[in-house]
């Protein structure tokens, strides 16, 4: 039996890269007995990538061949100041099994987003898909822009939350309100899946923004919002049914996990502890989620390779202020305050 790979390359991603002039995929193993990762290899410089096909399909190609490639993985985001949905490549510090680190940072990078010329962060080497959403309602546009930067904030800056509400003028929605986006996503998430199977980013960040908006739940009801114990359990189950119908939902997100843990030193602890959490919460809290990670075997072991990546990660990161972590999830949370308890251990 074949050895599974993970991080899938999907039909849409092998039309847009074939016979790409700077891309070609590869496999890679970050840890001995971990396993097999789909990633992509990058050259920012002139390289016949035809002639390297051929070497390696004759089986003579060599180390030599490869210089100047580093390996980037893929991913998307919403950029928060143009509401751009980006779909790129970015780099991947840890993956250095074919470039030295002056390889590494001698790459170039892409610094602004495409659309609005803002600041880019994250080390993108290469964009796959742009979508941009038309405006016909700049107000409106710009007062769900506003909501979208205030959630982030709420999840990860809660003791700044009624300066932040103050400042932008934000409405604090109820949190049945607020739940009700996450299945909101969720279900955009589903729709996408079926009617545009090609707009991977598209379904991919929507689901994405539910699992975030779970993590935000946790926040405000340990803050002291309450559901009814009828909502709450209707919520949670009206979740896990949207999640369950989604199948290219909760597997590339858990997938995704992984490779943000792998790469939270130079992409961030934030955002690694943040999917963590999230997926913890939603296997924790949330009756029936736990068999929908029990049915798929592999998806247990991607699960669990992302905690001990998180675990190897810690001693090489800097620990996050107070205001970066979100106050009142459980204290089976470990991962948000390891770096910091590692560094008092040792003295550093």
């Amino acid at each position: 039996m074949a050895e599974p790979i993970h991080g899938c390359y999907e039909r849409y991603a092998q039309e847009l890269f074939a016979d790409h002039p700077r891309v070609r995929r590869i496999l890679i193993r970050p840890r001995p007995d971990g396993p097999l990762l789909a990633y992509y290899l990058h050259w920012d410089t002139g390289i016949d990538l035809t002639a390297l096909d051929e070497l390696v399909t004759a089986g003579r190609a060599s180390e030599a061949d490869f210089v100047g490639a580093v390996v980037g993985h893929e991913s998307h985001f919403v950029h928060s100041a143009c509401g751009a949905q980006l779909r790129v490549l970015t780099l991947c510090s840890h993956a250095h099994v074919l470039y030295d680190l002056e390889t590494w940072r001698a790459h170039s990078v892409h610094r602004t987003c495409p659309v609005c010329r803002n600041a880019l962060f994250g080390a993108v080497v290469e964009f796959i898909d742009i979508a941009v959403e038309q405006v016909e309602d700049e107000e409106k546009w710009r007062s769900e822009m506003l909501h979208r930067i205030a959630h982030a904030i709420r999840i990860r800056m809660p003791q700044v939350q009624t300066e932040i509400d103050a400042g932008m003028v934000v409405d604090h929605e109820s949190l049945s309100s607020y739940a009700s986006g996450a299945l909101k996503e969720f279900r955009l998430s589903l729709e996408l899946n079926i009617n545009q199977p090609e707009n991977q980013m598209g379904r991919q960040a929507a689901f994405e923004r539910g699992m975030e908006i779970l993590v935000g739940v946790q926040v405000r009801v340990a803050a002291g919002e309450m559901f009814s114990d009828a909502e709450a359990a209707e919520f949670r189950r009206d979740v896990v049914a949207a999640i369950a119908a989604n199948t290219r939902g909760l597997w590339p997100y858990v997938v995704e996990s992984l490779y943000a843990a792998i790469g939270s030193i130079d992409d961030g602890w934030g955002p690694a502890c943040l999917s963590r959490s999230a997926l913890q919460l939603l296997r924790d809290d949330y009756p029936g989620a736990d068999e929908l990670f029990d049915a798929d075997p592999e998806m247990v072991e991607v699960f669990a390779e992302a905690s001990d990546m998180l675990r190897e990660r810690a001693p090489e990161v800097e620990p996050l202020l107070d205001f970066e972590i979100p106050q009142g999830l459980p204290d089976g949370h470990w991962w948000w305050l390891l770096p910091s308890q590692l560094r008092q251990q040792t003295g550093r």
